[in-house]
C-alpha cells in the first residue's frame, strides 16, 4: 500500500497544483510581486518531488528494486531542501512516518519480493477493468474524505452542486464492480488492498495536516496558513477503514491449520 497510497496522494497533490495554477495563471505577475522567495522554492521543490514521488512509487508497485531506492532517496533530499528552507516542522512532523516507511521498504518479506524478477505481463480485459474500477474507487473514496477536510479544495468542482456523499457513493459502486471482476481466490485480498490504500493516504494527509491545522502552524515560516479539519471524523473514520482493511487481508492469508503464513508485508508495499 505504500506504492499505490504514494501514487494517489502524488497524483492529488499534482491535479491541485495544476488547478491552482490555472486560476492564478492571468494574474501571476501579481503574484510574484506578493510571494516571498522561499514559497516559490518550497513549492518547486514539492513539485519536483512529487513528480519524483509519482515514478518511485509506480516503480515499487511493478516490483522494480529501483523504486524502493528512488523512494528512500527522494525521502531524504526533499527533507534536507525542506530543512535548508527553514520549513523544518513539517519534516520534523513526518519524521516518525518517513522512518517507519523506509523500515518497512526495507524489511526482509520486501527485500525478498523486490529481489525476485518480475516478468512483464498482459492484462485480459477484466483484469484491467477490475483494476480501473479498483483505481477509481480509491480515487473518488480519497477525494470524498479530501472534500470534508476543506471546502477550497479542487475536489469540490467535481461536486460543485453535490456533497461529498455523491463521490463516496461513486467509489463504493466502483468497489463493488472491482470485487466482482477479480478473480475469485483474491477478491478478500483486493478488496483488503483497495480499503488499505485509501487509510494509508489518509493517514498520510492528516500528518501532512498538522502543521497547518493545529497550534503548530505558528512556527511556519511565513506567509502562514491555517486551516481547520475535523479532525475527530477523519480519525474515527480512518480507524474503522483501517480495521476493515485488516480483517479482509488476515481472512485472505492462505489457510493451514493454526499456523498460517502471517500477512506478507509486500502487500503494504
Amino acid at each position: 500500500m505504500i506504492a499505490y497510497s504514494g501514487i494517489l496522494l502524488a497524483t492529488t497533490w499534482l491535479i491541485q497544483f495544476g488547478d491552482t495554477g490555472i486560476a492564478y495563471y492571468r494574474n501571476w505577475q501579481s503574484i510574484v510581486q506578493v510571494m516571498p522567495w522561499r514559497s516559490w522554492a518550497i513549492q518547486g521543490v514539492s513539485l519536483v518531488g512529487e513528480l519524483i514521488t509519482l515514478a518511485s512509487c509506480i516503480g515499487l508497485a511493478c516490483g522494480l528494486k529501483w523504486g524502493r531506492t528512488l523512494t528512500v532517496w527522494m525521502t531524504v533530499v526533499w527533507s534536507v531542501l525542506l530543512v535548508m528552507l527553514s520549513y523544518w516542522l513539517p519534516v520534523l512532523v513526518a519524521l516518525p512516518v518517513s522512518a517507519l516507511r523506509i523500515a518497512l521498504l526495507y524489511s526482509r518479506p520486501n527485500s525478498e519480493f523486490l529481489s525476485r524478477p518480475h516478468a512483464v505481463r498482459r492484462f485480459n480485459w477484466r483484469e484491467f477493468a477490475c483494476f480501473i474500477c479498483f483505481a477509481g474507487s480509491c480515487a473518488l473514496h480519497f477525494w470524498s474524505l479530501l472534500a470534508i477536510a476543506s471546502r477550497s479544495l479542487w475536489v469540490w468542482k467535481l461536486i460543485s452542486h453535490g456533497r461529498p456523499l455523491d463521490l463516496l457513493i461513486a467509489a463504493a459502486i466502483l468497489f463493488v464492480i472491482g470485487v466482482a471482476l477479480a478473480p475469485a481466490r483474491s477478491r478478500v485480498w483486493h478488496a483488503g488492498i483497495a480499503l488499505m490504500t485509501v487509510c494509508v493516504a489518509l493517514g498520510a494527509q492528516l500528518v501532512a495536516q498538522i502543521p497547518v491545522s493545529t497550534q503548530l502552524y505558528k512556527y511556519l515560516p511565513d506567509p502562514k496558513i491555517y486551516g481547520s479539519i475535523p479532525w475527530n471524523v477523519l480519525i474515527g473514520y480512518g480507524v474503522l477503514v483501517g480495521a476493515i482493511a485488516l480483517l479482509l487481508l488476515q481472512l485472505s492469508r492462505p489457510r493451514g491449520g493454526p499456523r498460517r503464513p502471517p500477512l506478507q508485508m509486500p502487500d503494504y508495499s
